[in-house]
Formats: C-alpha cells, sequence, structure tokens
C-alpha cells in the first residue's frame, strides 16, 4: 500500500494543477452516508472535472474550509459550473464566469414550492454576478 501511495504521490497534485488551468470547470458535492464504522456518519463527496479530468475527494463537513483545504477552487479563475450553493460563491469574484445550472428534481421541486412555477435553467453569469446575454 505505501508503494502504491509514493507512485500517485505526484499524480493528484498535477491533476489538481491541470483542473486549475482549464478553461471550463464542474465543481459538485453531495451526502453520502458511511454505515459500518464507529456509527453512521454523513460525509460529502465532492467532485471536479474538465474534459476527461476528473478529481474526487471526501470530507466530512461541508463548506469554504473543506473546499479551500482541497485546494482547487481557491485559486482557479476561469468558468466554474456549479449549482447554488452558497459556499460556491467565496470564489465567484475571482473567476472569469460562472455557470449556474441544477438538478431538475432539486431546482424544479424548490421552486414550484415557492410558487414561481418552472425552474428557469442555466444562467451564464459574469464576474460581478450579472446574466450574460448569449
Amino acid at each position: 500500500m505505501a508503494r502504491v501511495a509514493a507512485c500517485l504521490a505526484g499524480f493528484e497534485t498535477a491533476l489538481k494543477q491541470r483542473l486549475r488551468a482549464a478553461p471550463v470547470l464542474h465543481h459538485d458535492e453531495t451526502p453520502a452516508r458511511v454505515a459500518g464504522d464507529d456509527s453512521d456518519r454523513l460525509l460529502y463527496i465532492y467532485t471536479a472535472r474538465a474534459g476527461k479530468l476528473v478529481w474526487f475527494g471526501a470530507a466530512a463537513g461541508r463548506g469554504h474550509a473543506q473546499l479551500d483545504a482541497f485546494g482547487i477552487l481557491p485559486s482557479y479563475r476561469g468558468t466554474l459550473v456549479r449549482d447554488d450553493y452558497a459556499a460556491y460563491a467565496k470564489y465567484d469574484q475571482h473567476l472569469t464566469a460562472v455557470q449556474l445550472c441544477c438538478a431538475p428534481d432539486q431546482g424544479t421541486a424548490r421552486h414550484r414550492r415557492h410558487g414561481r412555477g418552472r425552474h428557469p435553467g442555466p444562467a451564464l453569469l459574469d464576474r460581478t454576478g450579472h446574466q450574460r446575454t448569449h
């Protein structure tokens, strides 16, 4: 196991460098229950993807501390494709643009509950948070 870890030591660093250099980066997180250890814990699985490059991470929390610790978003400057989770907004001011997306089952249901009808779909925002025209 130690030998495999040693062989992969530089891989994650190189992968994160390539992701930070990508013009478009997709980032998401999702909760996952972990059973069979000391208790039934809730962890969060994180993904960052640019083209064929995909990075996965896991953390016990969901917030700025975890996003910063992964070392991808704090220095990313391209277009970030993300959902409307509030922790991502911290990075928006340094980005070229933000592409908002949402899962149809969550976003549409949320908009229906608030009387807004159908979810408006993705929006491309510039670095100031204003919607771009296509």
